[in-house]
């Protein structure tokens, strides 16, 4: 008997997708598809909504259920000779960077950071978010200009410590990437929540992990060695945490933080003198869809869209570049 795991992998397999593209691309093959490592489409449609509508350009976004799906699907298209004639645009997260040698094609667009969720969580984006969840974009005197300032200040201190506590996770993983091993890997296994300790208001966040306690995320992967997680630290040095460490966490960390905000708007604690009620959803499970107008838009991506929209009106095939 087939395990319920099982049926949900073949449902979820790059080959249900193509059969999808195809039944579809027959039905109308002007269509331009939009394909996607996961729930991403809310973030990318607004962009691409941006520059593609007007131009009589129809959409279709389709979740691939994760990168190595959307890989695979790309693959077997390119060795489809009906696929030559379908029009696409691919959207990629850069990650830790193991396979961006695979993922860099004209067709596509890498992410210049780990992963769109790290998009939402600079210093521009979120005081964005402050002014519109709790002051509804009405900040006119200077008491609320301070408040503003204050909190950006407390959320960057927060931000650097928060990347102090996660940095051993991080290089661990990038380890798991670079130096593959035999073995199951799930990187949802590490939960900030879980693995670190945080108070807002004495602004503390401290790891409650050791390197052993991450290779028990891994069982049966042989461990990652403190020589290893040297190597990994190398190459970190050359990047910016905020841009490189892993999306979810950096997300789950931007939530913990409005979230604090929020409760003490509600209750009308310091920094406020008065209710501030947040004005609009903000939901752990949902919060790249709900807080997408305020995430950061790579001109990178502007620019890649603005291609694959003048190659689509070309009319072209999809390898065109």
């Amino acid at each position: 008997m087939t395990s319920p795991e099982a049926l949900r992998e073949g449902r979820n397999s790059y080959a249900v997708a193509l059969h999808g593209l195809l039944r579809d691309f027959e039905k109308d093959a002007a269509q331009v598809f939009v394909l996607l490592e996961g729930k991403d489409a809310d973030y990318y449609r607004l962009r691409i909504s941006a520059v593609c509508v007007g131009n009589n350009i129809k959409l279709s976004y389709r979740n691939l259920k994760g990168k190595k799906n959307e890989k695979s699907l790309i693959k077997a298209m390119k060795g489809n000779k009906t696929c030559e004639r379908m029009r696409y645009m691919a959207f990629f997260d850069r990650d830790y960077e193991d396979d961006i040698a695979e993922i860099e094609q004209p067709e596509n667009y890498v992410t210049p950071t780990y992963a769109i969720e790290n998009l939402y969580t600079g210093v521009d984006s979120v005081a964005e978010m402050i002014h519109a969840l709790l002051f509804s974009d009405a900040v006119h005197d200077d008491d609320d200009v301070k408040i503003i300032e204050d909190l950006i200040r407390d959320y960057q201190e927060l931000q650097e410590k928060f990347h102090q506590a996660v940095s051993l996770f991080n290089h661990w993983g990038w380890v798991q990437r670079h130096m593959p091993r035999p073995g199951s890997l799930d990187l949802d296994k590490f939960d900030f929540d879980i693995h670190c300790e945080s108070d807002f208001d004495s602004k503390t966040i401290v790891p409650r992990y050791t390197l052993s306690d991450l290779n028990d995320l891994a069982k049966d992967r042989s461990p990652v060695t403190a020589g290893e997680i040297a190597v990994a630290s190398a190459w970190f040095q050359t990047r910016a945490a905020k841009s490189s460490y892993r999306g979810k966490q950096e997300v789950s960390f931007l939530y913990w933080f409005l979230q604090n905000l929020i409760s003490k708007g509600t209750a009308a604690q310091k920094p406020f003198s008065k209710k501030m009620p947040c004005s609009k959803r903000v939901s752990k499970k949902e919060l790249i869809s709900e807080l997408t107008n305020y995430a950061e838009t790579p001109p990178e991506l502007m620019d890649f869209i603005r291609r694959r929209r003048d190659v689509f009106l070309q009319g072209t095939s999809t390898t065109a570049t």
